[in-house]
């Protein structure tokens, strides 16, 4: 998984540095269709990832996520509730 890793970094490096004014709109399309697709398919990678971490199998996982969507979507407090006494403090 390491070297894997290290292949990747090195992947995206050469990517950084490329030279695009070589390339044809053809061509930067098709390094840009190529990105996407390798885009889509990083998160399977996490999930391989987080369930390896929280020791849970695939079907634990698919179960839990069914379970959150039942719950409905997450929601947060508005910033004033959430952080009350630093608003209070700030300088401005």
């Amino acid at each position: 998984m390491r070297a894997a890793l290290a292949e990747l970094t090195r992947a995206v490096d050469a990517l950084q540095s490329a030279a695009l004014g070589a390339l044809d709109d053809r061509e930067v399309l098709a390094v840009f269709q190529g990105l996407e697709t390798q885009r889509r398919r990083m998160p399977t990678v996490d999930h391989r990832l987080i369930t390896e971490l929280l020791h849970i199998d695939v079907g634990e996982a698919k179960a839990r996520v069914r379970a959150a969507a039942v719950l409905g979507p997450r929601t947060a407090l508005p910033e004033p509730h959430r952080h009350h006494g630093v608003a209070k403090r700030a300088p401005y």
